[in-house]
């Protein structure tokens, strides 16, 4: 199912159901990084542009590959081996590379945006990563797109899925989580370093995101 769809099942009176459920953010798959994977086929999923078949019988062609998939997606999740994260990457990967070559989605009645306004939110994005250490106003950013300021973040956030500052303030705490990894500078230090000029505003959006504080989330990678 499509993020934001209303969905339910109905259980068969007399029937035994058992059901597996698998969850997870398209951010896994590199949702965020607004290159042209994720905008050919990520991006209209997650906007509802394109729809994926609500369910597949075994009568299906594709159900044979699918399943095999979907087993060894539940296996590795269960068993969670060593480096099991990348395995599982690799699997939900080729999850929607089937459904994209046994041609699983349809198109909705929504219209896509235009490439050049495409191109136009792509710049923006590449301006945030190469500026995030420095104040980015909405206004900026909309000039650079020659958008409205209006215009500019209805249309971001109907194209990246989450409002222009979120994306801000995600890629920074992207940044921060890279710096608390591989270097030995102190919090406050990575908290300039990644664009926040406010320490206790960054240990709070840090803690919102990864559920723990920048310390915990060091101390963790080190374990």
């Amino acid at each position: 199912m499509a993020p934001n769809t209303l969905h339910s099942v109905q259980p068969l009176p007399g029937i035994t159901h058992i059901s597996d459920t698998l969850v997870f953010h398209l951010d896994m798959l590199g949702y965020s990084l607004m290159d042209q994977y994720s905008l050919t086929y990520l991006h209209p999923i997650y906007n509802g542009f394109l729809r994926p078949i609500s369910h597949m019988s075994q009568n299906h062609p594709l159900y044979p590959e699918f399943s095999e998939c979907a087993e060894q997606i539940f296996l590795c999740v269960k068993n969670k081996d060593i480096y099991f994260e990348m395995f599982l990457k690799e699997q939900l990967h080729h999850l929607f590379y089937l459904l994209f070559k046994y041609q699983c989605f349809t198109n909705t009645d929504a219209a896509v945006p235009a490439n050049t306004h495409m191109d136009k939110v792509k710049e923006a994005v590449k301006y945030i990563q190469e500026n995030y250490q420095e104040p980015i106003s909405i206004c900026e950013l909309a000039d650079l797109c020659h958008f409205s300021k209006t215009h500019f973040m209805n249309f971001f956030k109907q194209t990246v899925g989450i409002t222009c500052v979120e994306y801000m303030i995600q890629h920074r705490l992207k940044v921060a989580a890279n710096l608390l990894r591989a270097s030995g500078s102190s919090i406050s230090e990575i908290a300039f370093e990644s664009g926040f000029h406010n320490l206790s505003n960054f240990n709070r959006k840090f803690k919102n995101h990864y559920h723990m504080t920048p310390l915990e989330y060091r101390r963790q990678q080190i374990t």
